[in-house]
């Protein structure tokens, strides 16, 4: 390139002023370190829009020159990242702080743009990332431990702020992999299993605590949704009758005789109420079935009655 061009020929000399001052300007950035960040900083809030772009068709534009540079650089970039590696990690702490929210609509604006070439991309990488995750198990378990309240916090208020979008996420999935999720099952049905048991006798107390507090605070929703369901899909209840009966050696007719034993006060034991009457098991027929059709074994509940009675104690 001629010199003659006065772009090329201001290259030149800012790189040759740079080349014999370098101390004098490393000193002079070092002593007003504080004011050039923020210097720097409102010139990247001001210009933001126009920093991406020339950065965006720099970049398209010199892309195999930067893949060279990084490419000869590498283990510089590699002994410079491990000999200041906790000064970037502070950093990068700071700045994922400091910009959360930009970041995460960022985020969620390059999958949007972007979901076939990420899709793509891990199809093609899935070896080497479930490699990567295998060698580095033993330390995301250990961040998991340390930061658990941290990570529980966030996963409740994401799904909180997330719910609908979520299930609709969800209900998109299993319907485009149906079959993929339905062989998956079939073929990993025991070791589910075992897994599912184990899991339920070392966290026996723990479910019945979130079972019984998540009844507790979604009562109301519950009894809708039971209600519900029973209205629409009333073979399903007919089924579970059935069976019912078959385990216990009842017969239909015999706990109708027994029903009508009971409702013969004609009004509920709790409220005095006298409509939608159901005879309610003292001790239930599922503990004691040689009790199901004793006479003394029941008295009259009113719907509500009956069905805030099991709420509030379980089936049992």
């Amino acid at each position: 390139m001629s010199l003659k061009d006065p772009v090329a020929a201001r290259k030149v000399y800012r790189k040759q002023y740079y080349k014999d001052h370098s101390e004098e300007i490393k000193q002079y950035n070092k002593d007003h370190s504080e004011e050039i960040k923020a210097r720097k900083k409102q010139y990247y809030k001001d210009n933001r829009e126009e920093i991406k772009a020339y950065s965006k068709q720099y970049q398209k534009d010199n892309s195999e020159k930067i893949k060279q540079y990084y490419k000869d650089h590498r283990e510089e970039r590699k002994q410079y990242a491990k000999d200041h590696s906790e000064e970037i990690k502070a950093r990068k702490k700071q700045y994922r702080k400091d910009h959360r929210e930009e970041l995460k609509a960022y985020k969620k604006q390059y999958y949007k743009d972007n979901r076939e070439v990420i899709k793509q991309y891990h199809k093609d990488h899935r070896e080497e990332r479930k490699q990567y995750h295998k060698d580095h198990r033993e330390e995301r378990k250990q961040y998991n431990k340390d930061h658990s309240e941290e990570i529980k916090a966030y996963s409740k208020q994401y799904h909180k702020d997330h719910r609908e979008e979520i299930k609709a996420r969800k209900k998109q999935y299993y319907k485009d992999n149906r079959e993929v999720i339905k062989q998956y099952n079939k073929d990993h049905r025991e070791e589910q299993l075992v897994k599912m048991k184990q899991y339920r006798k070392d966290n026996s107390e723990k479910i019945k605590a979130y079972k019984k507090q998540y009844t507790k605070d979604h009562r109301e929703e519950q009894l809708a949704y039971a209600k519900q369901y029973a209205k629409d899909h009333p073979e399903v209840s007919l089924r579970s009758q059935k069976k019912m009966f078959k385990k216990l050696g009842l017969t239909k007719w015999s706990m109708r005789a027994w029903t009508r034993v009971i409702r013969k006060d004609k009004n509920c034991s709790y409220c005095g109420s006298n409509k939608q009457l159901h005879s309610h098991h003292l001790i239930p027929k599922s503990k004691q079935p040689g009790l199901a059709l004793n006479e003394n074994n029941g008295i009259p509940l009113c719907d509500p009655c009956h069905r805030e009675h099991h709420h509030l104690n379980g089936v049992n």
